[in-house]
């Protein structure tokens, strides 16, 4: 599961977006910062393909809504029995558990 989360500066207002699919994510994030810059905001890399900061234009007075961080989210889930990670909650429940019965099979 993919999340893709902008958080303001002023903390007034979070944006959170799900996603099954990674490119479908990262067009979401294309098209968040090819509007800011289109707006004439600054964006930059902080962390490539994770995080960006998009900055204030020269012009501004008070610090726009618009500003803050852009984030790309990986969440994955962890099988209960032997830790490994999986994309959905269903196949981390489902991983021992097909395991175990292929044993006794």
């Amino acid at each position: 599961m993919y999340y893709v989360k902008f958080t303001s500066y002023s903390g007034v207002t979070t944006h959170l977006e799900k996603f099954e699919d990674e490119e479908e994510a990262r067009m979401s994030i294309v098209d968040i910062i090819k509007n800011r810059r289109f707006d004439g905001y600054v964006v930059t890399t902080l962390h490539k393909g994770e995080v960006w900061e998009v900055l204030e234009p020269e012009d501004a007075i008070l610090i726009p809504d618009d500003c803050g961080t852009l984030r790309l989210l990986h969440k994955t889930f962890e099988c209960y029995e032997c830790g490994s990670r999986h994309e959905t909650k269903r196949e981390a429940q489902e991983c021992c558990d097909d395991y175990q019965r292929d044993q006794y099979e």
